[in-house]
């Protein structure tokens, strides 16, 4: 998962070589993903001379400690075994978010007002518009787990 940025070819068919730096995962997939880049240990199973069944586990140094930052978002519950990597540490961003218009206060508290003058409410809210949008696809990459 940790180095999938070597895969991706550039323009000329080369390898961009592009180094992910957060890791994006459901509250499911946490303590997995916290063991993956921040533990110094990890254990390494080993297995029979056949290589069928392991028969124990050794702990060895985990050379990715640090390397990302993992980043747990709730609303990716759903689907918890989808994770995803992305460079956010650039100047460029893998999203896009554009204000179309500024945030107003919006009040409807006066006598005259339909909800005032029918139901007896005061209504308070904000009127505001937005925009999210993809710039440039290779900064982000979605992995299904599975198995």
């Amino acid at each position: 998962i940790l180095n999938l940025g070597a895969a991706i070819p550039g323009e000329n068919g080369l390898a961009m070589g592009m180094g992910y730096d957060t890791l994006i995962v459901p509250r499911q997939r946490r303590k997995a993903a916290l063991e993956a880049v921040d533990s110094a240990q990890v254990a390494k199973p080993i297995r029979n001379v056949a290589g069928t069944e392991v028969v124990a586990a050794a702990s060895v140094p985990n050379v990715m400690a640090g390397s990302m930052n993992v980043l747990v978002i709730d609303d990716l519950a759903n689907q918890p075994n989808v994770i995803y990597a992305a460079k956010l540490k650039g100047r460029i961003k893998p999203l896009i978010y554009q204000v179309r218009r500024d945030p107003s206060f919006v009040t409807l508290n006066r006598p005259e007002d339909v909800a005032m003058f029918r139901e007896r409410k005061m209504i308070f809210g904000v009127d505001y518009r937005a925009g999210f949008g993809v710039s440039l696809p290779h900064l982000i990459a979605r992995i299904t787990i599975t198995g």
